[in-house]
Formats: structure tokens, C-alpha cells, sequence
């Protein structure tokens, strides 16, 4: 894949994802684990383990312009935990549910999650491997016009499964999703699942590793 993407140089091209999410725009650079894209507006960055496909521009109208300025992102660190880390307290707009957009900023990065603050959602804490794209803020630029909201968690624990745990009676939502059995109270952590109980009071079992974002009620 690596190879692949090399060849393809600054060549437009199509990626998809996983979630059938195509993106087009020209490699700025990569690494073994991530790719930089520039769709002509924005630098995004995309762990190659997501792309499922890449396809090369058919024709010439399909070329994306080369970018006026460089990627904020220090190039020696593109690896997950490196972007992450990078963007921490700047406003980005990520990718980790299909196509659907979330906008804020980065307060922590833990083992296998990190933090993330919206505006709109508050607080979420999002599998780090789900990610499927992150795209820096412009300078100066704030999610919907708003002041920046400094509310953070803390006391965090280091793996996703042990804040969860921590997390025992609290009612969340998993993966943005309006499903009944991800919506209810964190009853406790079994091994890889999570024991939640419903608004019926049915308790159901949800496989950690499926799971993206949650966020409290």
C-alpha cells in the first residue's frame, strides 16, 4: 500500500474508507501509518489501516490544486499517536462515524482513546483506531463562531475498558447511535463488553472493540 501511495505522488486520487467514505485530493505526504491529503481546501489526515481502496483521477478537470502552504503537523511525527498528541487544544474536525463530522478539540490522549470536546456533543471519548480522518483547523478559526469552552474531564484512566469501568451507573450513548442497546447505564465491564441496561431495564452486551465514541448524558 505504502508503495502504491509513493507511486501515486502528488497525482489526484480517490480514496475510500471504511464506512464507504470516499475522499479526493493529492498525497503531501506519508508514512507508514498515515496519510496527509489535500482535497484542495483542507490537509487531512488518514491512517492508511482505513483505506480500502485507491483509485487514480480519470482526467485532467478532477485534479485538485497544490496547496498555498504547509501542513501544520510536524511531518517527523506521522503516527497516530503523533497527530493526536499534535493536535491537542487546537480546533479539528474529525471522521469516525460514516460521513458524519465532528468539530472541536482534543483535550487528552490516552493508550487507546482520546479525549474530544464539541461544542455541541460536550465531552466524548473516542477509540483512537476508529478514527478515520483529522483535519486541522485553519488558524484563528473557532467551530460555529463560539469562544473557546475550557471544560475538560480529569482523574482519566489510561485504557478505554477502565474508563468505562469508572463510568459504572453513569447513562451514555455509544457511537452517536439511537440503537436501544446503545443508549442506557453502564452496569458494569464483563471481560471485552459492556453490560448496559436499557430504558426497559434489559440489560444487553456491546463488544468493546466495536465501539467508537462514547459520551455521557
Amino acid at each position: 500500500m505504502i508503495n502504491l501511495l509513493q507511486y501515486a505522488g502528488k497525482e489526484t486520487i480517490t480514496l475510500e474508507l471504511s464506512g464507504n467514505t470516499l475522499i479526493k485530493g493529492s498525497i503531501i505526504d506519508l508514512s507508514r501509518d498515515i496519510v496527509v491529503l489535500f482535497n484542495g481546501i483542507d490537509f487531512l489526515y488518514i491512517p492508511v489501516e482505513h483505506i480500502q481502496h485507491v483509485t487514480k483521477a480519470s482526467n485532467e478537470n478532477e485534479a485538485v490544486v497544490e496547496p498555498s502552504e504547509l501542513p501544520s503537523i510536524n511531518k517527523n511525527e506521522l503516527t497516530l499517536p503523533g497527530i493526536l498528541t499534535q493536535a491537542l487544544g487546537f480546533y479539528t474536525e474529525l471522521y469516525v462515524m460514516r460521513n458524519e463530522s465532528l468539530h472541536g478539540y482534543i483535550t487528552h490522549v490516552l493508550q487507546d482513546y482520546f479525549v474530544f470536546h464539541s461544542p455541541i456533543y460536550k465531552t466524548m471519548y473516542i477509540a483512537s483506531k476508529h478514527l478515520k480522518s483529522l483535519i486541522p483547523y485553519p488558524h484563528n478559526q473557532l467551530p460555529y463562531g463560539l469562544h473557546r469552552d475550557n471544560a475538560a474531564p480529569s482523574d482519566l484512566e489510561p485504557t478505554l475498558a477502565a474508563q468505562l469501568a469508572k463510568m459504572t451507573n453513569e447513562l451514555v450513548i455509544l457511537n452517536q447511535s439511537t440503537k436501544p442497546y446503545h443508549i442506557g447505564k453502564i452496569m458494569k465491564m464483563d471481560g471485552p463488553f459492556i453490560e448496559m441496561q436499557s430504558a426497559r431495564m434489559a440489560n444487553t452486551y456491546v463488544n468493546l472493540e466495536h465501539v467508537k465514541i462514547v459520551r455521557r448524558v
